[in-house]
């Protein structure tokens, strides 16, 4: 029975590594969301002003062209 016993707690200690390991895993996904959500936020913000480029300032600030 003490081999058995033996493997019993083996097995228990790698469950509870690849636990640890998938927390782990875990944490650093949703870190990586969130990483992703706050870039595509930005590249939201810059994609407008390229469309809008009178985006970043008021009209009453814009200088009309030499033309007029």
């Amino acid at each position: 029975m003490k081999g058995r016993s033996r493997s019993i707690e083996d097995l228990e200690e790698k469950v509870a590594w690849l636990e640890a390991q998938v927390d782990d895993q875990g944490m650093e996904l949703k870190a990586l969301q969130d990483q992703v959500r706050g870039l595509e936020k930005a590249l939201r913000m810059l994609a407008s002003k390229v469309r809008d480029p009178y985006a970043t300032r008021s009209l009453d600030e814009e200088v009309p062209p030499p033309h007029y």
